[in-house]
């Protein structure tokens, strides 16, 4: 059985870097304006966000999990993972997978969870002719020596993910 690290030595493999990931969806203050007075709605659409945003980590560390299948400590600690907001620390090598996987999932998870909340409401404008039924997210991620300070990759993970 797999233990969470709490250690960033436990992270680390044969090398010592680590990768601060940092997510964030796309559009959400659009969201909160169209259906933030309708309060059983938004109720729903935070719950599902929170499912989404879950579903969709966990499918990214499903990715991953092989490649420490038969290690005793897992090399990713989730930090934040709530509504539309994902910050993890891991093994340097999982981190662009892990990143890849996440915001693709995040996408098929809001689809599917809040497309009719989104469609109905008209939240975003149409693309193409064709109505936007879904959140998108960007992320950051810093790659850092795990002797590096926490705060300054998180800083520089969030400023990635601003940008993107």
């Amino acid at each position: 059985m797999n233990a969470i690290a709490y250690n960033i030595k436990d992270i680390t493999d044969k090398n010592d870097w680590i990768a601060i990931i940092h997510a964030d969806g796309n559009g959400l203050g659009q969201i909160v304006q169209k259906i933030g007075t309708k309060p059983e709605q938004f109720k729903e659409f935070s719950q599902n966000l929170d499912k989404a945003t879950t579903n969709a980590a966990v499918a990214a560390f499903n990715t991953v999990k092989q490649k420490f299948k038969n290690k005793k400590i897992i090399p990713i600690r989730p930090v934040v993972l709530g509504g539309d907001d994902l910050t993890v620390i891991c093994r340097a090598d999982l981190a662009l997978k892990y990143t890849k996987t996440f915001i693709k999932e995040f996408e098929n998870q809001t689809q599917e969870k809040l497309g009719k909340i989104i469609t109905d409401n008209k939240v975003f404008k149409e693309k193409e002719g064709k109505a936007i039924d879904k959140l998108t997210a960007c992320a950051g991620i810093a790659y850092i020596k795990s002797s590096f300070p926490f705060y300054y990759g998180y800083e520089l993970a969030e400023a990635l993910c601003s940008r993107a």
